[in-house]
């Protein structure tokens, strides 16, 4: 996930992109470009499939941007790797219902996908800042990761607060020691009727476990 890592919302510098293409050629291994969220990035640095087009499989899907439901996705790559994809599609796999398929193309045609984007990345830069500013006052965390996307990486001295919360412990997606410290903090899991009880609720379990420096063990 070169464009907005999940869970970190990092990006790779184009330094990163050219080094990892250029090790897939030497290296002789396949890049899979997880494109899931670029269009509310305004980077216009190259994708994986313009570096290195031979050694990349490019995947996208519409689940992210318009609709969980929609499981329509698109892969790219070269003539010679895509050929065979398409053989094992065709054997295992008869593709999303043609509804969905009508309904997809008809957003994307009538422009309506373009409106609904630009609406979902307002929501989600307004949620973002207050979150932010939320996190801000508390001195025992920080946001550690990239200000994009549907998520905030946040930092902690201690991510398991007694009881629930509503954020994914940083374990679950790493090993390392400074993964562990961190949390996923998803934003747009609601919609806006939602939005306000449930950033009051989040900021009662800060609160609780994080206003101090410390957390409830």
């Amino acid at each position: 996930m070169p464009q907005l890592h999940n869970p970190t919302g990092r990006l790779h510098s184009l330094d990163v992109r050219r080094r990892i293409a250029k090790a897939a050629e030497t290296l002789d291994f396949t890049i899979v470009e997880d494109d899931y969220l670029s269009e509310f990035v305004p980077s216009r640095l190259p994708r994986y499939i313009d570096l290195a087009p031979d050694r990349t499989l490019w995947i996208k899907s519409l689940s992210k941007t318009l609709a969980p439901g929609i499981r329509i996705g698109v892969l790219a790559a070269s003539p010679a790797r895509l050929a065979p994809i398409v053989k094992l599609r065709d054997e295992i796999d008869q593709g999303p219902s043609t509804w969905l398929q009508l309904f997809a193309a008809g957003m994307l045609e009538s422009g309506l996908y373009d409106k609904h984007l630009a609406r979902v990345g307002q929501v989600a830069d307004r949620r973002r800042a207050e979150l932010v500013a939320m996190i801000g006052e508390l001195p025992g965390l920080r946001v550690a990761g990239g200000l994009q996307g549907y998520n905030l990486w946040v930092e902690a001295p201690e991510t398991r607060v007694a009881g629930p919360h509503p954020w994914a412990e940083g374990w679950r997606f790493g090993r390392g020691e400074s993964t562990r410290r961190c949390f996923r903090l998803s934003l747009m899991g609601m919609g806006e009727e939602d939005w306000p009880e449930a950033k009051e609720s989040l900021r009662l379990c800060f609160t609780r476990g994080f206003a101090s420096g410390r957390v409830a063990r």
